[in-house]
C-alpha cells in the first residue's frame, strides 16, 4: 500500500512540474510579444504608419537596384526597421538558437532580392569559382573574405555601403513578420512552394520558387549565405538593438540552409557556421545596402 501511495505521489509531482514548465514557457512567450507590441505603441503611431514614415525619409527609398554595368543590375528589396523575436524555443531548434529574445533593427535597409548569381559575381570580380556553372545559378565555392571583397568592390562601384548582412538582419528579413518555424507557417508540406532543396542534387536558378513577405527569394535552400557575425554557441540573453557578434572565433555564421537540405535545416531560426577560409559548393552570399 505504501509503495502505491509513493508512486501516486511521484506521478502527481511530475505532472505539477510539467504543468509549471508549460506555464512558464507560455508566460515568457506572452511577455516577449507584449514587449514587441509596446515598442510601436510608444510612438503613438500604428506599425504601418511608422514603417511608411521611416521608409519615406530614408536616403535609400528610391534605390531598387545596384547597377554593375549598362546591362546588369542587382535587384534590391526594402526591409523596414522593427523589432522581432530572434531564435527558437527550447525543443524546436539546437542549443545555439537559445534563448529567444527581442531584437530591434533600428534602421531600414535594402537586401538582395536574390542570392548573388554567377553572372553578377563574374561581372564584378572577373572570375567564377563556382562548382556548378550557370549564369543564373547562385555563386558558390567562395570564402568569407572573398564575399567581403565582393561587397567592397560593389561599394566602390556604386557609392553605397554594401555589406554582408548581420545574422539579425538576415533572420529579421527572412521571417517577414512571422514567428513560426518558416515564414509561411509551421506546416512543412508547404515547403516545396518556396524552396527546391528537397529534390535538388546541386544548386538551381535563383527566383524559381515563391518569395517571402519581404519579396526575397531562395531564403530556404539553394546555397547557405555568409553573415558578418562570428559564430558562437550562445546568444546574448538580453534584448538587443542592431546586434553583431564580434566575439572572435574560427567560424562565421551561415544562414538559410543549402541545396539538399531538409526543411528543418532551413528554418528561419536555424543556425550554421563555417570557417572563414572554407569554400564549398554549398555556400554563397546575399548582400545588404545600409547607407
Amino acid at each position: 500500500m505504501n509503495k502505491k501511495i509513493m508512486i501516486i505521489c511521484l506521478i502527481v509531482i511530475l505532472c505539477l512540474g510539467l504543468g509549471l514548465g508549460i506555464f512558464l514557457l507560455k508566460n515568457d512567450y506572452t511577455d516577449s510579444k507584449k514587449k514587441t507590441r509596446s515598442a510601436s505603441k510608444a510612438t503613438g503611431k500604428s506599425r504601418e504608419e511608422a514603417v511608411i514614415e521611416e521608409v519615406s525619409n530614408s536616403p535609400l527609398k528610391d534605390l531598387s537596384e545596384l547597377k554593375i554595368n549598362e546591362d546588369l543590375s542587382i535587384s534590391l528589396s526594402m526591409i523596414p526597421a522593427g523589432t522581432f523575436l530572434m531564435g527558437s524555443y527550447e525543443g524546436i531548434g539546437g542549443e545555439d538558437e537559445l534563448p529567444v529574445r527581442n531584437v530591434t533593427i533600428s534602421k531600414c535597409y535594402l537586401m538582395g532580392t536574390y542570392e548573388i548569381t554567377q553572372k553578377e559575381w563574374e561581372s564584378v570580380m572577373g572570375d567564377n569559382p563556382s562548382s556548378h556553372k550557370g549564369d543564373n545559378l547562385p555563386v558558390e565555392n567562395i570564402t568569407f573574405k572573398e564575399a567581403m571583397d565582393f561587397c567592397q568592390k560593389l561599394s566602390d562601384l556604386s557609392g553605397y555601403q554594401v555589406s554582408l548582412p548581420t545574422e539579425a538582419q538576415w533572420e529579421y528579413a527572412c521571417r517577414g513578420g512571422s514567428e513560426d518555424l518558416w515564414f509561411f507557417g509551421n506546416d512543412d508540406s508547404m515547403y516545396g512552394t518556396y524552396s527546391g532543396s528537397l529534390e535538388a542534387d546541386s544548386t538551381y536558378e535563383v527566383g524559381l520558387y515563391q518569395p517571402n513577405p519581404n519579396g526575397l527569394y531562395d531564403l530556404y535552400g539553394n546555397v547557405m549565405e555568409w553573415c558578418l557575425d562570428y559564430y558562437n554557441m550562445e546568444y546574448d540573453e538580453e534584448d538587443l538593438v542592431d546586434p553583431l557578434d564580434e566575439r572572435k572565433n574560427i567560424s562565421r555564421v551561415i544562414r538559410g540552409g543549402g541545396w539538399g537540405g531538409s526543411p528543418d535545416e532551413c528554418r528561419s531560426g536555424y543556425r550554421n557556421a563555417s570557417g572563414e577560409e572554407v569554400a564549398t559548393d554549398g555556400i554563397g552570399l546575399r548582400i545588404v545596402v545600409i547607407s
